[in-house]
């Protein structure tokens, strides 16, 4: 009888441990910015900055003036939907300005991530997502690549020389006319850089670092904002697809997910407890135990 107990016990207790380990708990509520760009410029997070367009000439003409329009050239891994096409010129999507004392992209000390799909035109800047000024001065953080002629990504933090000034993490490849995902994060002190999945490039920031941008400049897809001479510069050639934000550090494997198709930005699932792991994995080893008495 206390064999069978036993048995049951630790059957009942490896189910319990792997159905935890399984199962995916969904990380919306870190999502304070989403924009699947699908026909609309709303922000379908719980925060509901939707954005408005600059430049705007919705017609799906194939016009490469006027303003982005919306296409149905998208990642294959999204497989679906449409995506922002901007002309390089003087196009935008304007997300407000959400960077103030309890604005959702003030990101102070904590942790973050920005994710989002670019197929770029050859020798264009282009710009996921930028909040706060740029260009000298100013708080701000941005996903995107300042240079034309440079084939890879770039995540900027800049707390205006509070602490630290800039910081870059510059990696991965960008080919033209390609779609690639890209993810910036900051864990704790440190800063990394995704392309397709694959980890960039990193960086560490000084102690302190802090991106409370109480007066900065508003968000933006497809351009950003200049602080020495004010204005939108840095305008993207090509598209822009599945803009999101969380206020968490999503880890490599989750953003795997986002690159893969996988995963959405409204059902990343949690990363396994590897406690949860090591204490199934102990279940198994005594379960098998048992059954040799």
């Amino acid at each position: 009888m206390r064999f069978k107990q036993r048995v049951s016990f630790l059957s009942l207790f490896i189910a319990s441990a792997l159905l935890a380990i399984s199962t995916p708990h969904i990380a919306s509520a870190s999502l304070v910015g989403y924009w699947p760009l699908d026909d609309d410029l709303l922000d379908y997070s719980s925060y509901g900055n939707d954005g408005s367009l600059i430049n705007i000439d919705n017609n799906d003409s194939g016009s490469t003036t006027g303003g982005p329009e919306f296409d149905t050239d998208v990642p294959a891994a999204i497989g679906g939907g449409k995506s922002a096409r901007f002309d390089g010129i003087d196009d935008g999507i304007d997300l407000g300005n959400n960077g103030g004392a309890s604005g959702a992209y003030n990101f102070t000390t904590n942790d973050w991530t920005i994710s989002g799909w670019i197929k770029k035109a050859s020798g264009s800047d282009w710009v996921i997502f930028a909040n706060g000024a740029n260009s000298g001065g100013g708080i701000r953080t941005n996903l995107w690549r300042e240079s034309s002629s440079a084939g890879n990504a770039q995540l900027t933090v800049d707390d205006d020389g509070a602490v630290g000034g800039k910081v870059e993490a510059v990696g991965g490849t960008i080919d033209a006319d390609v779609w690639h995902h890209v993810a910036g994060v900051r864990k704790g002190n440190d800063i990394f850089l995704y392309v397709d999945g694959a980890l960039a490039d990193s960086d560490t920031l000084p102690a302190g670092y802090d991106l409370s941008g109480i007066t900065q400049e508003n968000a933006y897809i497809g351009t950003n904002w200049a602080y020495v001479v004010p204005g939108l510069q840095h305008f993207t050639a090509g598209y822009v697809d599945d803009v999101a934000v969380f206020d968490a550090a999503l880890t490599k494997e989750q953003i795997g997910l986002l690159a893969s198709g996988d995963a959405t930005p409204f059902n990343v699932p949690e990363p396994c407890s590897s406690l949860l792991l090591g204490l199934a994995a102990m279940a198994l080893v005594l379960s098998r135990n048992s059954l040799k008495f």
